[in-house]
Formats: structure tokens, C-alpha cells, sequence
């Protein structure tokens, strides 16, 4: 049988008590864990409304503890998702650019009617230059 300090032993007292679960734990674990299911969206706030007025000033201070260090941690998640993407896109910027570039030329040039077309504005060679940098 669990034997607390006494204190813990009131909130634990039977299986309908909020927080029996957590018998094990103690008191500072079991509103641990109560308030870090509170901050994952699994509202059950049952261990709050039974607790005295200074441990429940206690439960609400680490649920809001809990909740501004999960949102630190995935704001910090989401910004390197983010950097990442901009890195990947911006290795290859100018390929694309210049693929984008071509695209578009040749679904210009072929819009234009055969009979529109002079040698001299479309040749059947492509000069390459090369530029030092």
C-alpha cells in the first residue's frame, strides 16, 4: 500500500480521486504529468478543482510553464523547417530561373506563325558564350 507523507496521502484517497493514477509519483510528479496532458489538448482538469487554493496556484503556474516551453520548442521547429526550405530553393534559383526563361522563349517562338519567322531572327545554331567571372 502507498504510504506518503501525509499530505499527498488526501489527495490520493480513493480510485474516483483525480490524479489516483499518479499515486506513485507523488504530489509535485502527479501534477507534473497532470498539467503536461492539460498542455497536449487532453483537457481533463479534474486534479485542478479538487486541489487546495495554493496547490492549484502551483498547478496553473507549471501548466503555464509547460505550454510556453512546448511552444518555444516547436516555434524553434518550425523556423529550421523553414530555413531549410529557403536553403533547398535558393540552391537552385538561377537553374530554375533559367529553365523558366527557355520555357517561356520556345512558347513565344511557336506561337509565332511560320510564315512570320526570318532566318535571320531564328537560326538553327545557338551561339554559347561563355563569360569570365
Amino acid at each position: 500500500m502507498y504510504e506518503g507523507n501525509g499530505l499527498e496521502s488526501i489527495y490520493y484517497t480513493s480510485i474516483d480521486s483525480p490524479g489516483y493514477i499518479y499515486k506513485n509519483l507523488g504530489l509535485f510528479g502527479g501534477t507534473f504529468i497532470e498539467t503536461l496532458r492539460t498542455s497536449i489538448a487532453d483537457y481533463s482538469m479534474d486534479a485542478a478543482f479538487d486541489l487546495p487554493e495554493e496547490d492549484n496556484f502551483m498547478f496553473w503556474i507549471i501548466w503555464f510553464l509547460t505550454v510556453m516551453v512546448a511552444c518555444i520548442i516547436f516555434l524553434n521547429f518550425i523556423i529550421a523547417e523553414a530555413t531549410n526550405s529557403y536553403n533547398e530553393v535558393n540552391e537552385f534559383l538561377d537553374q530554375v530561373i533559367q529553365r523558366q526563361v527557355a520555357d517561356l522563349t520556345a512558347e513565344a517562338e511557336d506561337i509565332i506563325p511560320e510564315s512570320l519567322k526570318k532566318e535571320s531572327s531564328f537560326p538553327q545554331y545557338l551561339i554559347i558564350r561563355k563569360v569570365d567571372t
